[in-house]
């Protein structure tokens, strides 16, 4: 396999996405002229009427705008707010094409732990647009194709008077991806069975985010050492009953290849030729089931591997050798998360519910090779250990058919191993609580 074959899948991903919307917007033109003639000629038939098919847009808006609250252990709480919003016109050409814009944005003021591969990083304001261009082809009856380009741009501000677009997390995607549904249950069929298939191809740029060793000298032999070319593969098979077990399962494999960051030997220097690599393989399954009209239950699990060839070296500040320590494998590691829910509908009016939910998550990471470090900096003989814990509560209430009042609780209480915290968080005790409104148009 060469270094990093999406330089080459990447041409090859957009000729075929290109071909395929070439060759998908000519069946939709002749398949429109076909559907034309075919109303033209009933028209000449006594009794009959043309109908001319035009395209038709179907709008769809979502928006939830929320105030919160948050704190964490050994910080002031902060006021801020949540708002998520998402619009996409849908344009239908026909029954079988439709081209799909979609834009959201996510703004979050509130104080929250982004995990980061070397750790938790306290962040006060996050801010995300994302957009995507999608043309779905309605093959045949059971058969769906999409094609899309997408684009992100994330934001992060540590503090109140940092600037946006400043942040050292801050990146953008852009990519492409193919995605194929296969129905296995009959269109009108009261249970849904589908499969479904997806490869998407991006890279990732962190813009703020440079090298040490290229802020020292300007002949570096990397810069931007996080920059990435991802290729993302997604398998799943899923059944939708409402009366009954639901449930979607799915694999997803990650390949990640680092266009600058060049691999750290067991002396702390740079191997020349030899770039990192990262690839991840997360497994998942949900489950739903409804006990009554009123109670439900659900079930989330998922299981993380990543394995990187990147290793780690800590000169621990100092001239003398004798203390260094070097970390094979810094980055791989382990993990599974586990969440079950609760949701119970309290009838209040005729046709209005409040509905009641409840959660706990579990999430319990270990890294392969990565050592704990005491508070002071030192290593100890064990693997670094990550455990969460996240309780969550609400309810929500319809004030309309298209609007509803929310209020959402959650606690996370974070337990590590890994007591060195000058630059991460790895414990800490986190809660917020928010209230607001959301649209559905």
């Amino acid at each position: 396999m060469p270094k990093n074959p999406f330089k080459k899948i990447l041409p090859i991903i957009f000729v075929v996405l290109l071909v395929f919307n070439c060759s998908a917007l000519v069946y939709a033109e002749k398949n429109s002229q076909k559907q034309n003639k075919t109303s033209a000629t009933k028209s000449k038939t006594p009794g009959t009427t043309s109908k001319k098919i035009t395209p038709k847009i179907i709008p769809i808006i979502n928006l939830d705008v929320l105030g919160v609250y948050s704190k964490i252990q050994g910080h002031n709480g902060i006021g801020g707010a949540l708002v998520n919003g998402l619009i996409s016109p849908v344009v239908k050409l026909n029954n079988r094409n439709y081209i799909i814009p979609l834009y959201n944005i996510n703004y979050k003021r509130e104080l929250q732990v982004i995990f980061e591969e070397e750790g938790g990083w306290l962040t006060m304001e996050t801010l995300s647009h994302n957009v995507y261009l999608t043309y779905k082809n309605v093959l045949t009856k059971k058969l769906t194709a999409k094609v899309s380009g997408l684009g992100t741009w994330a934001f992060c501000k540590e503090t109140s008077d940092e600037k946006w677009g400043k942040g050292l997390y801050d990146y953008t995607d852009a990519g492409g991806m193919l995605d194929i549904e296969y129905t296995l249950s009959e269109p009108k069929a009261k249970i849904h069975r589908g499969l479904g298939f997806e490869v998407e191809g991006y890279r990732r740029k962190y813009p703020n985010f440079e090298s040490l060793i290229s802020l020292a000298t300007p002949t570096a032999p990397e810069v931007h050492e996080k920059d990435y070319d991802g290729i993302k593969f997604t398998l799943n098979l899923l059944e939708q009953d409402p009366d009954s077990l639901s449930f979607d399962v799915g694999y997803q494999p990650l390949l990640k290849y680092f266009i600058d960051k060049l691999v750290v030997g067991s002396d702390g220097v740079l191997t020349s030729g030899r770039k990192r690599k990262d690839n991840q393989h997360t497994g998942n399954f949900k489950i739903n089931y409804p006990f009554s009209k009123k109670l439900r239950f659900g079930l989330d699990y998922q299981m993380i591997f990543n394995n990187s060839n990147q290793n780690f070296y800590d000169s621990q500040n100092t001239i003398i050798l004798s203390d260094d320590v070097f970390t094979k494998h810094y980055y791989s590691y382990k993990s599974f998360e586990i969440t079950p829910k609760i949701a119970y509908d309290i009838p209040l009016k005729k046709e209005k519910n409040l509905t009641v939910h409840i959660n706990y998550s579990y999430l319990d990471r270990r890294y392969c090779d990565r050592k704990a470090q005491k508070s002071n900096g030192v290593y100890t003989n064990n693997r670094e250990k990550d455990k969460y814990h996240t309780f969550g509560a609400g309810f929500s209430y319809p004030l309309t058919s298209k609007i509803k009042a929310l209020c959402l609780f959650n606690y996370t209480q974070a337990k590590s191993n890994m007591k060195y915290e000058e630059y991460y968080q790895y414990n800490y005790d986190l809660m917020s609580i928010a209230c607001g409104i959301s649209c559905r148009f």
